[in-house]
């Protein structure tokens, strides 16, 4: 609870809804109008292929319209947030312009005991055990596998902590931010390009062509 008003200090200056996701529902400060434009801003920026000129009717009768807005609770301010005890375990942040972002990313960066992820669009806040990479990591070695038999895609920087890792493959889209490109053993097509499918297509194709060399010898 702490962390949660640390993040909404730091951040209620700016024009950014924020989102405290908690289990069965998501938690958003603010007016009733100022929630169904954060709905709204939120749908045309992740779930619309036409971005943010969808029509504002489509996204209205959208079926996940009534999704997001039957899962969220508003709350009028951080204190009724704050008195129920709520476990919350992301926050989530949609600046509503590029300056606006700009400075809520400079804010967050004074929390120092979460993990963020900035992106061109929106701020995620986890814990810093809330990570792809480590958790990756202890999942498959539960498994019975090593790093060295895993590969790993993405393009974000939510991906950062897993590409940079020694999977046995680490791949990054061609549309993926820079710094992720960077920590990346391989570069794919882009997302437009089917670029998952042709570096599986790459891998099994070098386990193939290995498989082969190795029954000859023998």
């Amino acid at each position: 609870m702490e962390l949660c008003e640390e993040i909404y200090e730091n951040l209620k200056e700016f024009p950014v809804s924020i989102i405290f996701s908690s289990g069965d529902y998501d938690y958003r400060i603010g007016t009733k109008k100022e929630i169904e434009e954060s709905f709204l801003k939120q749908i045309q920026l992740f779930h619309m292929d036409t971005g943010q000129d969808t029509d504002e009717s489509a996204v209205l009768s959208s079926p996940l319209y009534r999704r997001i807005v039957e899962n969220t609770k508003i709350i009028s301010e951080f204190k009724n947030w704050k008195s129920r005890r709520y476990q919350s375990t992301k926050y989530f942040c949609i600046p509503t312009t590029w300056k606006c972002w700009q400075g809520s990313a400079k804010n967050w960066r004074k929390i120092k005991t979460g993990s963020g992820f900035l992106f061109k669009t929106n701020l995620e806040i986890t814990a810093v055990e809330a990570q792809k990479g480590p958790v990756l990591k202890q999942y498959i070695e539960s498994l019975g596998y090593t790093m060295d038999e895993v590969m790993v895609l993405g393009d974000s920087l939510n991906d950062y902590s897993m590409l940079s890792m020694d999977f046995g493959a680490t791949v990054a889209m061609e549309n993926a931010m820079p710094e992720v490109k960077t920590v990346s053993k391989y570069i794919t097509k882009s997302n437009e390009e089917f670029g998952v499918a042709y570096a599986i297509y790459g891998v099994l194709a070098q386990i193939r062509k290995e498989n082969a060399g190795w029954m000859s010898e023998v």
